[in-house]
């Protein structure tokens, strides 16, 4: 037994000073991102295939420096929130380069890059981080835009603030936002928000029809976060959620104090464009993240847009058999939207649109269809809120229709000719294309010869009848027609 431990010592012995003396390469690997910035201090783990694994971290330019034996090894390099994960065969000294190309969006992370020719530190978020709370220290600046937030100091700690992250309402395109620290600043993360765990789908359960709305007061944008007026920072509503609504917010954000607290978890909003508003929301004595979103949702509304009606939907324009006369449908896109009228506008074309303009028609919310008669080619229709003293103060953005040209009528005979024997009968048919209507018509019969009209009877195309008007014997006869079938109105001009 002695014997074997003797034996097994001495192989391991053996094993270890032939790993020691095994021949190393030396590798270089460049590091970028996926903006091509060189990835200052990244962390590379080196696995290869027998399970050694081998950790070394790149320089402020990005280069990890590493010296591995032979063999093939499995890469992960990282920064904090990119990552990429590659295979490397390692026989001889080599100069590698990998880009950091893989991140979860709803991570963020302080991270450092070589820029100008210095290390940067920048805060890196992805798509679905919506709120972040962290301390940011080394450095006193104040910040007052998206994404960093950090606000004057309340109290004596001076070197360590609270900082908010806040994704920018606008920035939804975006796969990813960094942002430059101060020299010195360094940033903590306490907690993050992605959007996926605060979004809440409201389901059929949840919706109530709201009953139908009319202007809504300034105040009731409170509900939809207009929380202070301006820059002032006084507690009221000035008529717009904006940046100053935000920091009111922050600054007393996880307090009790009730003129921050909007709503609660599972509250929801509606604003245009998504629809007409309606503010579900139920204030619960504690501003948290929850009175944000509701807040981040409402970004940027203001008293004129929650009270501007949606611009009606045109079904169909189509022509009346009166001359210029059509008829009109439509539908609003809401049926709790804003409106108490709509308004049809004629104009030669959409660039002649004012809402000044005396209206061509203007009809109540309850109806969705009309006729009118224009000699113009373009008309605009508006839904208009007239509601509580303001007449013409929200139209909604008008629909243009282009309405169709009206064909020139046609009239000719079915034979231009005729030649018939004496005491013959000449039947002559009067053919119609594109002829709105009317009521009347005279006919000249032009001749030549020794031609005596005897009389004029029924003709079989208008089913109608006539009668001479100049008499007979002359070179030319003058026939008037009178109530043509299925006709009503007076002949276009021209025809």
């Amino acid at each position: 037994m002695r014997n074997w431990i003797i034996l097994f010592v001495f192989s391991l012995l053996l094993l270890t000073a032939c790993m020691f003396f095994e021949q190393k390469h030396s590798v270089t690997l460049a590091i970028t991102d996926i903006y091509g910035m060189p990835v200052s201090y990244a962390r590379t783990t080196w696995v290869s295939s027998n399970g050694l694994e081998f950790h070394f971290q790149a320089d402020a330019r990005g280069v990890a420096y590493a010296s591995l034996p032979a063999g093939r090894y499995q890469v992960k390099v990282e920064d904090g929130f990119f990552y990429h994960i590659d295979e490397i065969v390692v026989s001889k000294p080599a100069n590698l380069a990998t880009s950091l190309s893989s991140y979860d969006k709803n991570h963020i992370a302080c991270v450092t890059r070589w820029k100008d020719g210095d290390a940067v530190d920048m805060l890196v978020a992805g798509s679905g981080v919506c709120f972040a709370l962290m301390e940011v220290s080394g450095c006193g600046f104040i910040s007052t835009e998206f994404p960093l937030f950090v606000l004057p100091q309340i109290g004596e700690d001076v070197e360590t603030r609270a900082t908010f992250w806040v994704k920018s309402p606008d920035s939804d395109l975006s796969p990813l936002v960094y942002h430059e620290l101060p020299r010195g600043a360094s940033a903590r993360i306490l907690e993050i928000y992605p959007q996926e765990v605060l979004s809440r789908t409201v389901t059929a359960e949840d919706w109530v029809e709201p009953p139908i709305r009319t202007v809504f007061p300034v105040t009731s944008l409170r509900n939809a976060g207009d929380l202070c007026q301006g820059s002032s920072l006084i507690s009221g509503q000035d008529g717009i959620v904006n940046v100053w609504d935000l920091i009111y917010l922050l600054n007393r954000y996880k307090t009790n104090d009730p003129s921050a607290d909007i709503g609660r978890m599972g509250d929801t909003l509606t604003l245009p464009p998504t629809g007409p508003f309606v503010a579900n929301v139920n204030p619960d004595g504690y501003v948290d993240v929850w009175d944000l979103i509701l807040l981040l949702n409402a970004y940027g509304a203001t008293w004129d847009k929650v009270n501007t009606p949606f611009p009606p939907v045109i079904d169909s324009v189509v022509t009346t058999p009166t001359p210029n006369t059509f008829s009109i449908q439509w539908h609003p896109v809401f049926s709790n939207d804003v409106q108490e009228q709509y308004r049809l506008f004629d104009l030669n074309s959409p660039g002649q649109f004012s809402t000044s303009t005396a209206a061509l028609k203007t009809v109540s919310k309850s109806v969705t269809q009309t006729t009118f008669s224009t000699t113009k080619s373009h008309i605009a229709l508006c839904a208009v809120n007239t509601s509580a003293g303001y007449p013409n103060t929200f139209f909604s953005s008008p629909t243009f229709f282009t309405l169709p040209a009206s064909s020139l009528p046609q009239l000719f005979f079915q034979s231009p000719t005729y030649s018939v024997p004496v005491g013959g009968t000449i039947t002559v048919r009067l053919l119609a294309q594109g002829l709105p209507s009317f009521q009347t018509i005279e006919l000249l019969l032009g001749f030549t010869g020794d031609l005596h009209l005897s009389e004029v009877t029924a003709g079989t195309v208008f089913n109608t009848n006539a009668r001479l008007l100049n008499g007979q014997n002359l070179s030319e006869f003058y026939v008037h027609a009178t109530h043509l079938y299925g006709q009503s109105n007076a002949l276009f001009e021209g025809a």
